[in-house]
């Protein structure tokens, strides 16, 4: 079974591409990483193979060691601000 990353996932974009991600693949596991600075709750899909952690891209690779994760095999990376002030 593969594992794909999303960072960004609780965005408008991260969160429907999750959905296009889980109908192409749907044995895959998929993990959203997301800080909800501009992402919402609200925007997280509900299906048994996606799972959501509050944090920052920054922090990934203690995040994957904290939660004992495989190594993805794809990486989306949306998990960044939308305007180059704020980056």
């Amino acid at each position: 079974m593969n594992l794909i990353l999303v960072t960004g996932g609780a965005g408008f974009i991260g969160s429907n591409l999750i959905k296009a991600l889980i109908k192409r693949y749907p044995k895959s596991k998929i993990v959203s990483v997301d800080n909800y600075f501009t992402g919402k709750h609200e925007n997280e899909i509900k299906h048994k193979n996606v799972r959501y952690l509050n944090g920052n891209t920054m922090d990934i690779f203690s995040l994957w060691k904290k939660h004992k994760l495989a190594k993805p095999k794809a990486v989306f990376h949306l998990g960044e601000y939308s305007r180059i002030a704020q980056s």
